[in-house]
């Protein structure tokens, strides 16, 4: 990083010092993304679920900040996005012999999975309905369909207008079903640089960005320059961006690799990409197909920062009901992985599912490939740098280095304490020339703490009587 054109203390933090092959942590993390009931650029600390949906009605990040709190997120700081990306509906697909004529109108607000099944037949203003927004798990109470035909399917700015049929008794069939769904509408790259602007200008202690919604490569990089300016300007976080959803006309295998290919040509240390989907039962009490983004930072904002979110013991993903898209395979899985994405998997012979790995974009080899290392890096940054900013202008002579040392130490001291970190070495060079240079070089080297991603058993049989 450049150094300060003001007297500071910088903090470089520097990688390949694991020789690896081709207090607390914060747990406030902030999430930008559109919601219905918040102006773009309006921020809401949340701390509860009933917050959400009076600060921030419905939406994509309404639901993030709901899946997070129910993983353990205990302080969200949620900035409304504009999203210039309208979200669209699908074709609507009626199984019965009903005989009225249907079209779909309206903004969808977030993604839904709507179903309109008719439970008595007839004719406008007689036959009646129930609407599910969730394919089905989930459904409303019994409504009548009115004279005008125009069914407002509830909370989801969508509408289905009906058109009677010929003889009019006929148009609606008792078990007939209309279904479609919609998708949220989008951040733009600026929409969501517009929302950086406002975390950018305000003093907010906080670990890590979530960028709700579903996003590509051209994002992601406007993510890696603002973690980079962030680090410059002395706050070192991460990102949580969201990889895209599988399209209607692709298999499964089409797109794991579509999503390789696109992380190929991407590196970054601070960016994460969650790959991961899921059909989630949420606070809300309704179960949607989504990205695990939301759960995952929950994990994150409960996790000490030297654990795996993979921790089998602490992080089961309990609001997952199953994986998602349907029929993915464990190769496919760990194709993704391998890609550097973060993702979610089952174990044999355990119930239940958890996160894969916690992956960064890190290149290959670089001693940040797993979102632990980066955070008790970006931990140690931020209170030894925090320590030893009392000393700023200070004497550089003999108990002027001593001193700094000491409080350098004193936070590394405490995360050892703590089992953060596994070890560390700190020192200063007490011949440097700092008459010439007004500047003094402190070494910092951090032992992680070891993960045990593979346990291998090595199990035989053995004959007591044979020497």
């Amino acid at each position: 990083m450049p150094k300060s054109i003001l007297p500071d203390v910088d903090v470089e933090i520097l990688d390949g010092g694991l020789g690896l092959s081709s207090g607390s942590s914060p747990s406030t993390h902030v999430k930008i993304g559109y919601c219905t009931g918040a102006v773009a650029g309006n921020s809401f600390v949340i701390t509860k679920s009933d917050q959400v949906a009076e600060f921030l009605g419905k939406g994509p990040l309404a639901d993030a900040c709901l899946d997070s709190l129910q993983m353990g997120s205990q302080k969200i700081i949620a900035v409304a996005a504009a999203a210039s990306v309208a979200g669209e509906i699908s074709e609507v697909t009626h199984v019965g012999t009903g005989s009225a004529t249907f079209a779909t109108s309206g903004s969808p607000n977030n993604d839904y999975d709507i179903i309109i099944q008719i439970v008595k037949g007839g004719a406008l203003n007689v036959a009646q309905y129930q609407e599910s927004l969730d394919g089905g798990d989930t459904w409303s109470g019994v409504k009548t369909v009115p004279l005008n035909g125009a069914v407002a399917v509830t909370g989801t700015g969508v509408t289905i207008t009906f058109t009677a049929g010929n003889p009019a008794e006929g148009s609606f069939v008792a078990g007939d079903t209309y279904s479609f769904s919609t998708s949220a509408p989008a951040m733009s790259n600026q929409d969501f640089l517009d929302a950086m602007a406002v975390v950018r200008n305000n003093n907010w202690g906080y670990e890590f960005i979530h960028v709700v919604g579903e996003s590509s490569a051209s994002l992601w990089a406007v993510c890696a320059a603002e973690a980079d300016a962030l680090e410059a300007d002395h706050v070192p976080i991460f990102f949580v961006c969201e990889a895209r959803n599988i399209n209607a006309a692709e298999t499964v295998n089409a797109y794991v690799q579509s999503l390789v290919t696109e992380a190929a040509a991407f590196v970054n240390k601070r960016v994460k990409v969650v790959a991961a989907r899921a059909e989630i039962k949420g606070l809300n009490s309704l179960t949607r197909d989504a990205n695990l983004a939301g759960l995952y930072c929950g994990i994150l904002s409960k996790a000490k920062v030297h654990e795996s979110p993979g921790k089998v013991m602490s992080f089961p993903l309990t609001p997952v009901v199953a994986l998602k898209p349907d029929g993915i395979t464990y190769d496919q899985i760990a194709s993704l992985d391998a890609a550097r994405f973060v993702t979610a998997r089952q174990y044999v012979d355990m119930p239940g599912f958890y996160i894969t790995n916690g992956r960064t974009m890190a290149a290959d080899g670089s001693d940040y490939q797993y979102i632990e290392t980066l955070r008790i890096a970006n931990k140690a940054a931020r209170e030894v740098r925090k320590a030893m900013l009392y000393y700023a202008q200070s004497e550089g002579d003999k108990d002027g280095l001593e001193n700094l040392k000491a409080a350098g130490e004193a936070p590394l001291d405490l995360m050892m304490s703590n089992k953060e970190i596994a070890g560390y070495k700190l020192t200063i060079d007490p011949n440097q020339d700092i008459l010439t240079t007004s500047t003094v070089e402190v070494e910092l080297a951090i032992v992680p703490v070891p993960i045990m991603r593979w346990i291998t058993i090595k199990q035989r049989m053995t004959n007591p009587f044979r020497r």
